[in-house]
């Protein structure tokens, strides 16, 4: 099985390199993509569907929805064959990539082995020459925004009123002013103990630099917009990912609608977990989500496996 991606409409068209043929793969929850303009109510399945089982939508944008059952089930056969049924992968349970805990793993060597020393000659971030604001999103677990060494480049959403109860800005969020926690429908970041490798990379990506406080970034000024993807037992799976995606795009959608007036000029995005060992051939809508963030103008970064793997 292998897809090609492109976007459709508002949602993705797959054209398959090869005939599909289904894994026997069972699991409870499957993420379905929906063909352009359709959506659940409007799926007619060829006899009624148990009660027991819920569609949640996940990304509304690209038709995206997750599909539970209360025991684990291959996906079923009306739904592979039903016309307005585009893609189907299960729901993944995404592993942290982690970090050593030595006491002098901060004190940055790296940066001279990658040559930011350079870089900073010719910038530090901050904006791009038409003025626009950089932005890198970041999904991760929990995070610490009141830190004074990141605290100054935490990206709010100043369209929104904080805690106000609002959906000010109308993007389909309330009260989303410090960005978003899909699993708890928040913008706080700070559902169980904060286990400092959201905090981590933050600092690694955009500390403020040239202050005299701890360490800089690679980027002295940028914004970092945050979405928290776990659960308060940092559990993530790919369904949270893809909602914390779908967040990040609208904002960057939302910016380039309103001339800059609203959402966030997001140029990258973060992602310090994966599945280990998975091909693509296997994560059609996983693969698509890039291919959107991409066409958007963002780009995507991810982490590769904690072992001695060669990935190639």
């Amino acid at each position: 099985m292998g897809y090609r991606c492109w976007m459709y409409g508002m949602g993705w068209l797959f054209l398959p390199l090869l005939a599909w043929g289904q894994s026997p793969t069972k699991a409870k929850e499957w993420l379905v993509q929906l063909a352009p303009n359709q959506s659940i109510p409007h799926l007619s399945w060829p006899q009624k569907s148990p009660s027991s089982e819920t569609w949640r939508p996940l990304a509304v944008s690209w038709n995206l929805y997750l599909w539970s059952s209360p025991t684990p089930t291959e996906f079923p056969t009306a739904l592979q064959n039903h016309p307005s049924v585009r893609a189907w992968q299960p729901n993944h349970r995404l592993h942290l990539r982690t970090q050593p805990n030595d006491a002098d793993y901060s004190r940055q060597w790296a940066l001279d082995q990658i040559g930011a020393p350079l870089a900073w000659q010719y910038t530090t971030g901050g904006t791009n020459a038409a003025g626009d604001t950089l932005v890198c999103g970041v999904i991760d677990g929990t995070f610490d925004i009141t830190h004074e060494d990141l605290a100054p480049n935490i990206w709010r959403n100043h369209a929104e009123q904080p805690n106000n109860g609002l959906d000010d800005d109308q993007n389909g969020y309330v009260d989303d002013y410090w960005g978003w926690q899909v699993v708890y429908d928040t913008d706080r970041h700070d559902y169980g103990p904060i286990d400092n490798h959201g905090t981590s990379i933050l600092g690694t990506i955009g500390a403020v630099g040239n202050n005299g406080i701890g360490i800089t970034g690679l980027n002295w000024q940028t914004r970092l917009l945050l979405v928290s993807a776990h659960t308060a037992q940092a559990i993530t799976t790919l369904a949270n990912v893809v909602e914390a995606y779908h967040y990040i795009w609208q904002q960057r959608q939302r910016y380039n609608s309103t001339q800059g007036q609203q959402g966030a000029f997001v140029v990258a995005i973060n992602a310090s977990w994966g599945v280990d060992f998975a091909r693509a051939e296997d994560n059609p809508i996983w693969c698509a989500l890039y291919d959107s963030l991409g066409q958007a103008g963002i780009l995507s970064i991810a982490a590769t496996t904690n072992t001695d793997t060669d990935i190639d």
